[in-house]
This record gives C-alpha cells, structure tokens and sequence, in this order.
C-alpha cells in the first residue's frame, strides 16, 4: 500500500480548461501519485482537474479523478492522481507558513467551512 501524508489544507478545484468550473475544496492527505480531496460536488470518472493551493507560493498540480466516494453532509470524497508527479510540492512551503489549526476552515467565508475530517456514508 502506498505511503500516505495527512495534509489537512485548503485547495481550488478547477475543470481543467474551464476556469469558472471551479471551488474550494480540503486537501485530506497527498502520496507521490495523487490526492484525496473533499468536495462540495461530485466529479466524474476521468475528469482532468486543476488542484491549487491556497496559500503562497500558489503551486499547482494537473490530476484526473479516479474515484467519487459520497461522504455524509452532501460532501464528497475525489481520488485524484496526478498527471505531472508533483503533488508533494503542492503543500511542501505551505506546511512551513501557516497554523496546522484545521478549524481555521470554519472560519473561511471563501470556502465555506469545509470540516476538518469527513465521516463516510454507511
């Protein structure tokens, strides 16, 4: 099984190609191929995302969605593998930069609240 790091961070979610088809989504945790992202929305099998952080340096990372798990609170669960390998960079300076508070996202008026962990649908 892969190695997974808990990233417990803030991102913008966007159809690649179409940048008004986007939101802010919680990066749940990243490996060297991809990332589990909380959604707001569900997204299709094989859809090409754009995942950005949302603290600077603003790194990015091109992904397609390899699952959509439904998740409790009409919130969503997306697989995403990247299809350039840098999704460790995503968050790397952002580690360094900010509070690991997670209720910071309660707080966020441009995301909304996303919870800090997400319990899955039974």
């Amino acid at each position: 099984m892969e190695s997974r790091t808990l990233a417990g961070s803030l991102g913008q979610l966007e159809l690649l190609g179409k940048p008004r088809d986007s939101e802010c989504a919680w990066i749940e945790n990243i490996c060297d191929h991809g990332a589990r992202v909380i959604s707001r929305r569900p997204w299709r099998f094989g859809e090409r995302l754009l995942i950005t952080s949302r603290y600077p340096p603003f790194r990015f990372t091109a992904a397609t969605v390899v699952y959509c798990q439904t998740l409790l609170d009409g919130l969503y669960a997306i697989g995403c593998e990247s299809t350039i390998g840098d999704v460790l960079q995503l968050l790397e300076q952002e580690a360094n930069s900010k509070t690991t508070d997670t209720r910071l996202l309660e707080s966020s008026a441009t995301c909304g609240g996303l919870p800090d962990s997400v319990p899955a649908k039974s």
